[in-house]
């Protein structure tokens, strides 16, 4: 391969690393009292399931937010592997080394599909060992399980701070189960999420008492029609048939068909937008590199008139 892997980076005295990464997530970093952001932060996945953070610093921020979007691939190069500061907490997870891009690192849209590398990567901590975690403030882990018992959102004190909203609930996986709080906007996040799963329920409750009326309806409007037509001339051969479940399926192939090509509409329009930004993106950054070359290649041209004369 003419490029790394994640597991391939090490914290070294180097910055020409080459990687072919999917971005997965992608989020500004703020500071907390005042909101100043004064950074971007990327979690890579490559084609070995292998993740890693990276950092955006302040002064590259904006050029990077326009290049970088979740879901793409790209090949990154030229930058610093470095290890964490042993000030430096509430790491996205365990590892100890993350990249450090610099004015130096090129980034380009791979728009052959890379089906290879996976949207997200999970490393799954044991619930029996998130007690053991409680004192952990280096990094965050990931926790799969059933969610129950979740208590009304609250406002309360944390890390000094007042008015910061908590929730709590339980997690289990059908063998332990932890008590788990939620603050913050993570606290916020579950909430949300919470009510979408409720509106879905509820959503689909209606749905299935809707159809069951339609139902309902459709047998009643079938006797009807079945006894006027009893009561006509019973002499015709060629009476109309009719079933109203048959049409009902078909009215409700018809709404799936044309939710899911708005759906594709939709899609299509969102790509297009997407390819036109960083078509963009891609562009400038050609021209930067024909600028580079075009001096690099009169500095050539100087060195070479110098030494003739």
């Amino acid at each position: 391969m003419d490029y790394h892997t994640i597991t391939d980076l090490k914290p070294m005295n180097k910055f020409n690393w080459k990687i072919r990464v999917r971005v997965t997530k992608k989020w500004l970093q703020r500071i907390p009292r005042t909101q100043y952001c004064n950074g971007l932060n990327l979690i890579l996945v490559d084609e070995d399931h292998e993740r890693i953070h990276a950092w955006i610093g302040e002064s590259i921020l904006n050029y990077f937010d326009q290049i970088f979007h979740e879901g793409n691939t790209y090949e990154i190069k030229n930058f610093v592997v470095k290890f964490y500061e042993t000030t430096e907490i509430d790491r996205c997870f365990k590892d100890e080394q993350h990249i450090i891009m610099s004015h130096l690192t090129k980034a380009r849209k791979l728009y052959i599909s890379h089906t290879i590398i996976p949207f997200d990567v999970c490393k799954f901590t044991d619930i029996s060992f998130i007690p053991q975690l409680q004192h952990n403030i280096n990094h965050y882990i990931d926790v799969v399980g059933i969610v129950y018992s979740v208590d009304p959102m609250e406002v309360s004190m944390y890390d000094g701070e007042d008015g910061v909203s908590s929730i709590s609930f339980w997690v289990s996986d059908n063998l332990k189960k932890v008590k788990i709080i939620f603050y913050g906007q993570l606290a916020q996040l579950l909430d949300v999420s919470l009510m979408q799963v409720n509106d879905n329920k509820r959503l689909s409750k209606e749905l299935i008492m809707s159809k069951r009326e339609m139902i309902h309806a459709d047998k009643k409007r079938k006797i009807n029609f079945n006894i006027s037509n009893s009561t006509s001339d019973s002499s015709s051969d060629h009476r109309m048939k009719v079933d109203p479940e048959n049409i009902e399926k078909s009215l409700t192939n018809l709404q799936i068909n044309i939710r899911a090509l708005a759906g594709t509409i939709e899609d299509m329009m969102t790509a297009f937008e997407t390819f036109s930004e960083e078509f963009k993106a891609n562009h400038n950054m050609l021209v930067e590199d024909m600028e580079e070359l075009k001096g690099f290649a009169k500095d050539i041209s100087n060195s070479f008139n110098h030494n003739n004369a």
